[in-house]
Formats: C-alpha cells, structure tokens, sequence
C-alpha cells in the first residue's frame, strides 16, 4: 500500500488544525502577556504535527502485523511523543493556561490518529490500494 500523504483530507485537516488550535490557544491565553507567542507556536505547531502524523500513522502501521496493533500501536507512539513535545514546547515557552491549551488538541489529535490508522486498516482489508 502505497500512501498519499498530501491528499485533500490531510491538507484540510492542516487548515483547520492551524486555525482551530491557533485560535483556541489564543481564547484560553488572551490575558496572558505572551498570548501572541502562544498562539503562533500553536498554529506552528499543529501545522508541522499534522503532516508529521500523517506520515508516522503510516510508517508505524505498516511495521505492525498484528490487527489490533495496527489499529492502536499508530495511535500510541504517534500521539505519545508529539503529545510530549507540545507539551514540552508550552511548558519551556512559560504558557498561562498550559492544561486548557494542550488538553483539546491531544484529544483530537487522538482521533485524527485512530481515524487513519482504521482508514489504512479497511483498505488493506478490502484490498484497495491508495
């Protein structure tokens, strides 16, 4: 299976990621006197992390042979370590509602993972190849 990465689903999903979680990281911080740097590391962020997950999901789906680790392995190590590193990034960045901020977009981020990983399953299953 071959995968296309920059399709008209990922490209979307990079819009609204930037917009949506740039906009959100400015709502919880806009008393905070960073709130700019926040909301421009988020929107960053997000951007860079969508295409990366899109690609991750892949790679680690494709090593995996086991249904159910196919489904939920992606999920794990892909939200596990970009969770970190956002995490990381607000943290060192000194962000004023670091919860608020990271808690929404590693929830979706969590079923944007899933969301491919099953997408890669039931073409694999079908035998469709993308």
């Amino acid at each position: 299976m071959k995968q296309k990465v920059i399709n008209k689903t990922v490209l979307i999903s990079i819009f609204l990621a930037a917009a949506i979680w740039g906009a959100w990281a400015y709502i919880v911080n806009r008393q905070s006197d960073n709130v700019i740097t926040t909301t421009v590391l988020q929107v960053i962020y997000s951007t860079v992390m969508t295409v990366y997950m899109s690609y991750s999901i892949h790679f680690v789906f494709m090593r995996l042979n086991k249904k159910w680790a196919k489904l939920i392995l992606p999920t794990v190590i892909t939200v596990g370590h970009t969770g970190f590193v956002l995490i990381l990034i607000h943290y060192l960045n000194n962000t004023f509602n670091l919860f608020k901020t990271v808690t929404p977009p590693l929830i979706v981020a969590t079923a944007y993972s899933l969301f491919l990983s099953w997408k890669y399953f039931e073409e694999i299953s079908s035998g469709v190849k993308s």
